[in-house]
């Protein structure tokens, strides 16, 4: 029998809003504020004579018609959880009471939708889009935004003069974040769960902080009488002209311009664009059922719509018998027609398409009432599913990209500049690669590899103590550092990601049961170093490896460095029937329970049906 679970859904979003505030001290100055009829009673059953309600969590209700509010704008209309939601913004507060404050609240917009649950946070953000100093507004709680009830947030958000004086105002404009989360239906579905969360790369902070620090700096700039220090390996690898001049002569780059006039425009298809994977658990108890008949996914959100896959494990028709079919089904009830173009693919256990099972059509299909679904009779055979290697543990993954056609229409192209992604780790890589100018030689194996003390320091707090720490005497010497208990490839592949911050393509590509090893191995080199994100790539990664002939030795290497989300996973899969007989007269077992003898207690609690 496939493992249910209880799941509480949720959708989140977060919202940027800009104001560009009025010049020349407009102000909007609001009514008297009174107690309606309706808001009366709960007011008074929780204290509070004041008209507004739930006040001392600073939230209240404003839509009531009865109540004389102080003027509002509100931004457009945004999706979030399939609710239409707006921001009201009071540049003098909703009442009296916050006239020196401005007011801002979430409302729910859709008038004809039923009730929504959701919580909020507002936050002023600074130059650099981060929350900045000012005081933010969090509603830990869930509030009901209802017909009575639609607006929920804060009369005193934030203190004008305060405001004022911050550095979040600038060219009289400030911006302001909105994080929903919408909480949505509690239901019973299959598990498929992501026990580890890779965060994103914090590399420029990393060297922010190096920089801040001064650790290791060797170069010192005077600008108008001000020192500024800092380090030349990562100004030449940022800086073709710091190279020249730190580490080599100043060439000059010849470069042609041509001057052309004139005006351009463009024609914008609007798209929406988004993918779901589905995860099929018990393939073989799923054959039970007959041909044309078929198995529903979850709903997933994208666009504004609905959707769902179809899954039919014998062909969706007596022509496809020997086939498993799948289908995008729009599931809003009452949207008008939808165009969207879908592609299916198999994934492999890394979780890339198999170029071989991916179906693609250019075609835009047209979804509505009459015909609700598209996609493919015949996606793969049954017989080349089950011979294959994509079909492992009785599972397997398929992926449905959607790609929902907006509006056409034509606008001016006003976008004079456009601003690249950081290349911070192609400069880094090229440094690396180039070994210029490095100060330290590690010898790992019969190999040597060159390196760069600040680079190394700045992301490895390990690195760090050993090279400008306590321990820096003992490796000032020109010799190289001897690394043991550590292979050449896994030590290049640490490197790698310091300077990258993402691991080479070769210790990802070298075929499954490789992949598997090297992960083992780079988790625990990065475990040493204090490479934290690089660990929990690897877990990650690991957690797509499990298997019976691995689940023993990978737990023991989940618990031994502590990587909780792995050790979940396998945890999970013991639970299946038959899985953890089949491991425990394994060789994998018998380490198991020599090196993490503490853990066997642990084990048969988790998978105790």
């Amino acid at each position: 029998m496939a493992r249910k679970v209880i799941v509480a859904a949720a959708a989140f979003a977060v919202l940027i809003l800009s104001f560009l505030l009025p010049s020349g001290g407009c102000k909007f100055y609001p009514s008297r504020l009174s107690i309606c009829d309706l808001c009366k009673p709960r007011c008074q059953d929780e204290g509070n004579d004041s008209g507004f309600c739930d006040a001392r969590k600073n939230c209240i209700c404003v839509d009531c018609s009865k109540h004389d509010r102080g003027k509002f704008i509100s931004s457009s209309t945004f999706s979030v959880g399939g609710h239409r939601w707006c921001i009201r913004y009071y540049p003098d507060g909703d009442g009296l009471d916050s006239a020196d404050r401005i007011s801002i609240f979430l409302q729910h917009d859709d008038t004809d939708a039923v009730d929504a649950k959701a919580r909020f946070r507002f936050s002023v953000l600074n130059e650099i889009g981060e929350p900045g100093p000012l005081p933010f507004i969090q509603n830990g709680q869930l509030n009901t935004f209802s017909a009575k009830n639609r607006c929920w947030g804060s009369n005193k958000f934030v203190e004008r003069k305060a405001l004022e004086e911050s550095a979040c105002l600038k060219d009289d404009a400030l911006r302001v974040r909105c994080n929903v989360t919408v909480a949505k239906d509690i239901r019973c579905t299959e598990a498929t769960e992501q026990f580890v969360v890779v965060p994103p790369s914090n590399m420029h902070r990393q060297f922010g902080r190096l920089l801040q620090a001064g650790e290791g700096a060797d170069v010192t700039f005077e600008v108008a009488g001000e020192m500024f220090a800092a380090h030349r390996c990562v100004l030449a690898a940022r800086s073709p002209v710091f190279m020249a001049e730190l580490f080599g002569p100043m060439r000059e780059k010849a470069m042609s311009y041509a001057a052309v006039s004139g005006s351009s425009s463009a024609i914008v298809a609007e798209a929406v664009t988004g993918s779901h994977v589905l995860k099929i658990e018990g393939y073989s108890r799923t054959k039970g059922i007959g041909n044309g008949e078929f198995i529903e996914s979850s709903t997933f959100a994208l666009g504004g719509h609905l959707w769902l896959i179809r899954y039919y494990p014998h062909g969706c028709g007596s022509d496809n018998a020997g086939w498993i079919s799948f289908f995008l089904e729009l599931e809003h009830s009452d949207a008008t027609s939808v165009k969207a173009s879908s592609k299916f693919c198999l994934l492999d256990e890394m979780g890339e398409p198999a170029p071989s099972h991916s179906r693609h059509s250019s075609v835009i299909r047209t979804f509505k009432a009459s015909v609700p679904s598209w996609g493919y009779e015949r996606f793969i055979e049954k017989k080349a599913l089950e011979e294959s290697t994509y079909l492992k543990d009785d599972c397997f993954r398929v992926r449905c990209d959607v790609t929902i056609s907006k509006e056409f229409r034509a606008e001016d192209t006003a976008r004079f500049v456009t601003v690249p992604p950081s290349d911070m780790h192609q400069h880094l890589a090229r440094l690396l690669s180039s070994g210029a100018e490095s100060d330290v030689t590690f010898r790992v194996g019969e190999e040597t590899f060159a390196a760069h003390r600040v680079v190394l320091a700045a992301r490895s707090p390990v690195f760090m103590a050993e090279l400008f720490g306590p321990m820096k005497e003992k490796h000032k010497t020109s010799r190289p550092i001897q690394i043991s208990d550590m292979e050449p490839g896994v030590f290049g592949a640490m490197l790698h990601f310091i300077y990258t911050d993402s691991l080479p393509e070769a210790a990802v590509d070298t075929g499954d049961a490789s992949v598997s090893v090297m992960a083992q191995h780079v988790l625990v080199a990065a475990d040493r170093y204090g490479l934290e994100r690089l660990k929990l790539i690897c877990e990650d990664k690991l957690c797509g490896y499990i298997s019976t002939g691995t689940a023993a030795t990978t737990l023991a290497l989940a618990e031994q460095h502590g990587c909780r989300g792995l050790k979940e996973a396998c945890f999970r899969f013991l639970r299946s029937p038959g899985n953890l007989k089949t491991i425990m007269g394994s060789d994998g077992f018998q380490h198991l329970t020599s090196s993490c003898p503490s853990l066997l207690s642990e084990l048969l609690a988790n998978v105790a049906p």
